[in-house]
């Protein structure tokens, strides 16, 4: 004699059926529908492949980016860029401490030698080097990085095949994902908020 072991609870057409050794006459209950991931994919769940270099841009240019997406990329962002800043700050101090006129200025006038350290340290020059990433960057800024880093979802393209699509950022609708990606250096952090990398 054959047993189904169906869990407790369980029903058929309004019948409890269920329980550790209930005879269900070897039916089964119908097993419920999984939620499946929309065919057209998402901003960080992209469809697994695509059939053209048009039809991949296109998706990214037109792909969803929601406020959580983009909050992380900015935190990400900030995250890299403060200790960037700081590292280029401490290398002016340093280079310019590593003078022997400075350091006998030093010696003779420890107040101004005070105030021109200070100054390096709290340069501007590191931080127009590194600028924050705004909140309307963000969106642009993710959808070039997306671009240029998951070009194996296209057989045989590369990201020098990417390289002049264009994507608007305010005040300039022609930028390229080229120019986005290395002067943001979006490699070094942007994969953080995206999970993605350079392939």
């Amino acid at each position: 004699m054959s047993m189904n072991r169906v869990p407790a609870g369980v029903t058929a057409g309004g019948v409890g059926i269920g329980g550790q050794f209930a005879r269900s006459s070897g039916r089964r209950p119908v097993s419920g529908n999984l939620t499946t991931m929309p065919q057209n994919g998402s901003f960080l769940y992209p469809p697994a492949s695509f059939a053209s270099k048009g039809e991949y841009v296109e998706f990214w240019k037109n792909a969803s980016v929601s406020d959580t997406i983009l909050t992380k990329l900015v935190k990400a962002r900030e995250k890299w860029r403060v200790p960037q800043v700081k590292a280029a700050r401490d290398r002016l101090v340093s280079e310019w401490e590593s003078q022997k006129r400075i350091r006998r200025m030093a010696k003779k006038d420890p107040g101004f030698y005070a105030v021109e350290r200070a100054a390096r340290e709290n340069a501007t020059g590191p931080e127009k080097r590194f600028p924050p990433l705004s909140g309307e960057l963000a969106r642009p800024i993710a959808v070039a990085h997306q671009i240029w880093s998951k070009t194996h979802l296209v057989p045989g393209m590369t990201q020098q095949d990417v390289r002049d699509v264009t994507v608007a950022v305010p005040g300039d609708p022609n930028v390229t994902v080229e120019e986005i990606v290395t002067d943001w250096r979006t490699d070094e952090w942007a994969g953080f908020a995206l999970g993605s990398s350079a392939s």
